[in-house]
């Protein structure tokens, strides 16, 4: 065999074995296309989208958490504004510090010739007396009670171990009743809000027609079931 037929041979068979090798990747390209359903494509697309929505929910709890934050933030700026507010109300009065439970702080004079006007704070509340005044046997004293730092519930004492007063002679009567605004005298607990006064009387019975003056005006509270008391001294009645 020459060697142009060698050539020419062996150029057919590599031309042979190139188109098998081109029948067989087409094939298995042909077999990979037809291996992936549209069925498989939507089944990715729906898992990715499912993806997908579970995220936008993290991220929605996220943003609904840091809501909740924001609003407790604001909140707290607003107690921490009311308790400053607080502060300079007191420093108005006198720029002097609260007084501790048990203690009583009284502002203004008595004068021993007409009606006494007398503000104390005591246990968180500023009370001020406006006036007393008799008819007959009884004696009314009237004033007003304010919460200065915060929303309080007291209960005005009676009886016994309740308000009281005593007179320039000595004689001491116990308060017969004890009225707060439109609640009632039976009532056991009156609610107060931060900043608004509320008109009080105490009724005395069967005092001395004599008593002209308070030596001590005793109003009793109780606070979260302590009792505490404010005095007022040197009170001239109306008669």
């Amino acid at each position: 065999m020459d060697e142009s037929r060698v050539t020419l041979w062996g150029a057919a068979t590599i031309a042979g074995i190139c188109a098998i090798v081109g029948a067989i990747g087409g094939a298995m390209v042909q077999q990979h296309r037809e291996s992936v359903s549209p069925e498989q494509d939507s089944g990715k697309l729906a898992a990715l989208k499912s993806q997908l929505e579970e995220r936008d929910a993290k991220i929605g709890e996220l943003n609904g958490r840091l809501s909740s934050q924001a609003q407790a933030v604001e909140g707290l700026q607003a107690q921490l504004q009311a308790c400053q507010a607080s502060v300079a109300q007191l420093k108005a009065q006198g720029d002097k510090p609260c007084p501790t439970p048990g203690t009583a702080e009284v502002t203004g004079v008595a004068s021993p010739s007409g009606p006494s006007s007398q503000t104390q704070i005591e246990g968180g509340l500023s009370v001020k007396l406006e006036r007393c005044v008799a008819t007959g046997s009884e004696i009314e004293c009237e004033f007003q009670v304010t919460a200065l730092r915060e929303d309080l519930r007291i209960t005005p004492l009676v009886g016994r171990d309740g308000s009281r007063l005593v007179d320039q002679d000595g004689n001491e009567v116990q308060a017969s009743e004890f009225k707060m605004g439109s609640t009632p005298a039976q009532m056991p607990e009156v609610r107060l809000v931060q900043d608004i006064p509320v008109r009080a009387t105490i009724f005395f019975e069967r005092v001395p027609s004599s008593s002209n003056t308070l030596r001590l005006l005793q109003v009793t509270f109780a606070l979260r079931r302590h009792p505490f008391s404010v005095n007022f001294k040197g009170i001239t009645v109306q008669r």
